[in-house]
């Protein structure tokens, strides 16, 4: 559903469009796929990109984060509250401790930046999480 809420095809990436049969939002996006594996293949594989960044909802976050390749997580904390909002990120975060859980897979925090807040508009930051062996 995330293809849906973009006018169009990102400028200067290539953007694969995840879709299982039931899906009917991926419309004339030129790149599509039912998989992670798959999309992750299109977009490394067949258009040789360099990096490969997930966005979507929450299924598509917890298959990327347990995805061999998934190395780093660069991760943003929204500090409100949105009761209406239908989308989760999947795994508990410990900010304070540093430690993002995805199943088996671990993650450390690299790094955090301060609180930023920018007019009419909740505070946030950003972090930096990498793929742990333990």
């Amino acid at each position: 559903k995330t293809a849906q809420t973009l006018p169009q095809p990102l400028r200067d990436r290539i953007v694969v469009v995840l879709r299982d049969r039931t899906s009917h939002g991926a419309g004339d996006w030129p790149c599509k796929a039912r998989t992670f594996a798959e999309a992750y293949e299109k977009a490394t594989v067949t258009h040789q990109a360099p990096h490969v960044f997930a966005g979507g909802g929450s299924q598509v976050y917890a298959t990327a984060l347990q995805h061999e390749a998934c190395a780093v997580v660069f991760l943003t904390e929204v500090d409100a509250a949105y009761p209406e909002a239908t989308t989760w990120w999947p795994t508990e975060v410990d900010w304070q401790v540093g430690l993002l859980q995805a199943g088996a897979v671990r993650y450390r925090r690299q790094h955090v930046s301060p609180w930023i807040q920018a007019p009419d508009r909740p505070r946030y930051r950003l972090g930096i999480w990498e793929r742990s062996g333990a």
